[in-house]
């Protein structure tokens, strides 16, 4: 009798200690689940941001266009010069530019620049009112179709292409949109460099703004 009174205490204990442990390895469980997934974050976070680098700089290859269009934010003059090259090459009939302010922000001033690079005057559009990207677009857009321009070539800074190539679609119906970078650097390994991050987060917020108010395609 004795015997089995101790048996049914033993067993009640053994049963007992299985319900304490029962939540302990279920806790443990779920945080290696978390750990897992952060450590699976963690791991893609890299190709992740590498490819919304890639996604902003979209480049396209070079070919016969309508037009070579570069828009003004070119304080060295940097887009004007690397199209004015691409212009020589004789890939495109008409140098187009936009923008109004100072410096390579302004669309006559960009214009002296390409003649001094060698493009003629006579090929030379200029927009000069534009104050925004979207607006580059929008004003471009009578000077597009008065020449009858079906194909373009933007060139423009590597994290510009993304934003200034949507806005021209949408307000350049039935015209063909190339991007190419200029020759400003970009590691698409951004995130790797801290002095990257500031500019590359700005212009995904500009991008959401746009998208939000629908001045992109």
């Amino acid at each position: 009798m004795r015997f089995a009174v101790l048996w049914s205490r033993r067993r009640g204990e053994s049963v007992g200690m299985g319900r304490e442990m029962g939540p302990r390895v279920t806790t443990g469980a779920r945080h290696f689940r978390w750990l897992l997934r952060a450590l699976l974050l963690l791991l893609l976070a890299p190709l992740v941001l590498t490819a919304w680098g890639l996604w902003l700089r979209p480049i396209s290859p070079l070919g016969p266009v309508d037009a070579i269009f570069v828009p003004n934010g070119d304080p060295d003059f940097a887009r004007t010069r690397y199209a004015a090259s691409l212009f020589k090459l004789g890939i495109g009939h008409w140098f187009i530019v936009s923008g109004r302010g100072a410096g390579g922000d302004s669309a006559p001033l960009m214009a002296a620049e390409a003649q001094r690079f060698g493009v003629p005057a006579t090929r030379i559009l200029i927009e000069p009112m534009a104050t925004t990207t979207a607006k580059i677009a929008r004003l471009s857009a009578p000077l597009i179709e008065q020449h009858a321009v079906r194909r373009v070539l933007i060139v423009s800074s590597p994290l510009h292409l993304r934003r200034m190539g949507m806005a021209a679609r949408k307000k350049w119906p039935g015209v063909t949109v190339l991007t190419v970078a200029d020759d400003e650097p970009f590691d698409p390994w951004w995130w790797q460099d801290a002095a990257q991050w500031p500019a590359v987060w700005r212009e995904s917020l500009k991008l959401i703004g746009y998208t939000l108010r629908g001045d992109m395609l």
